[in-house]
C-alpha cells in the first residue's frame, strides 16, 4: 500500500508533498505522486528526498481528477493527501474544486494540507 499525493506547481501543491511525504514515513510506506497541473513542479526532488517514491504520469487530455481516481481504483492507496486553499464565503458555495472532487469521490480516506499561514501564494506560486 502507498500514499497518493495530488501535487502541482502551487504553494498547495508543496505543501501536498511535504505533508505526503511526512504521512509515507509514519506509515513506512512508499509515496505515489500526480502532478495534476500542467506546469512542473519546482524542487520534487528535494521535497521526495528520503522516502521511495515515484511518480505516476498521466494523460495530459484526461481529467487529472480521473486519472488520481483511477490510480486509486488499482488498490494499492491507502491514502490521498491533497493541498487546499483557503475559499472565501462565496468560493465555499461554489462546487467543483479539485480537493472538494476527490474528498466526495475518493473511496480510501483522504487528507487535505492546507499551506502554513504566510506561505505564500496560491495559483502559479511554485516557488
Amino acid at each position: 500500500m502507498s500514499v497518493l499525493v495530488v501535487a502541482s506547481a502551487t504553494t498547495e501543491g508543496r505543501a501536498a508533498l511535504l505533508e505526503g511525504v511526512a504521512e509515507a514515513r509514519r506509515r513506512a510506506t512508499t509515496l505515489q505522486w500526480c502532478n495534476v497541473g500542467s506546469t512542473p513542479v519546482d524542487g520534487a526532488a528535494e521535497l521526495l528526498a528520503g522516502v521511495e517514491a515515484s511518480q505516476v504520469t498521466r494523460d495530459p487530455h484526461q481529467d487529472p481528477i480521473d486519472a488520481v481516481l483511477d490510480v486509486v481504483a488499482a488498490g494499492d492507496v491507502e491514502v490521498l493527501v491533497v493541498g487546499a486553499r483557503r475559499r472565501s464565503p462565496l468560493g465555499k458555495l461554489v462546487l467543483g474544486s479539485m480537493a472538494q472532487r476527490l474528498i466526495l469521490d475518493s473511496p480510501v480516506p483522504v487528507l487535505t494540507v492546507k499551506p502554513a499561514a504566510g506561505a505564500g501564494g496560491g495559483r502559479g506560486s511554485g516557488s
